[in-house]
């Protein structure tokens, strides 16, 4: 029935990053007083992981969620909860804990029915375990998905042939929206981060990671 209703019977919602900053400042206005999140935080830009430069707050909220607007709420009411101590570091450190504990379980939760390999928290933590560094080529994406189904590392240099017979971890973690690729813009110049998106259609086929030189775990 869920996937009945996930291709024949939903309307896509898209937002815009303006939109969902907008809803957010609307919150801030509505709940906290504040002229908008910036305000509400005491501080309209934050330093990077690396201190290398500034980054808007609410683009850095942002970038650890789905692009959803319950994403959004859950991690703004645990900054709503820590307002008396907020502060760059401890604002990095809430935004990323709040992600990583709530957004993920909740988008494994809801996407269980198209889920095999990662539909139990063990299953999770395995994989998890296997992956060193959060920018992954392909060849090690192969590998890891070879150590995964319990082959050796000689296995990966035949991935192609026998994939078809494997579970396909990879190719979950990217219709959760949790791997992204890496594109060039039409016209040259410009690289960005691609992630699937809530309203994205569900490729439940094996093998539908999209071939790239480089893939990204999500923040």
């Amino acid at each position: 029935e869920s996937k009945n209703n996930l291709f024949t019977a939903t309307l896509p919602l898209r937002y815009g990053a303006g939109e969902l900053q907008d809803m957010i400042d609307s919150l801030a206005r509505l709940y906290e007083s504040a002229p908008s999140l910036g305000h509400f935080l005491g501080m309209h830009t934050v330093g990077d992981d690396a201190d290398t430069g500034q980054e808007d707050v609410f683009q850095h909220l942002l970038r650890h969620t789905l692009g959803r607007p319950r994403d959004l709420i859950m991690i703004c009411a645990e900054l709503s909860r820590s307002r008396m101590e907020l502060d760059a570091e401890r604002y990095r450190e809430i935004v990323l804990e709040a992600s990583g504990r709530n957004i993920v379980s909740n988008v494994f939760h809801e996407m269980a029915v198209f889920l095999r390999s990662l539909v139990d928290p063990k299953g999770r933590s395995r994989l998890f375990g296997l992956i060193p560094w959060n920018v992954l080529t392909r060849r090690e994406i192969e590998a890891i998905c070879c150590e995964f189904n319990g082959l050796g590392p000689e296995a990966a240099a035949g991935f192609r042939e026998i994939q078809s017979t494997l579970e396909h971890p990879f190719c979950e973690l990217y219709n959760c929206g949790l791997i992204g690729t890496v594109r060039d813009e039409p016209g040259g110049g410009v690289t960005r981060q691609q992630f699937k998106q809530p309203h994205d259609i569900v490729d439940c086929l094996e093998g539908c990671l999209p071939q790239a030189d480089y893939y990204l775990i999500h923040p």
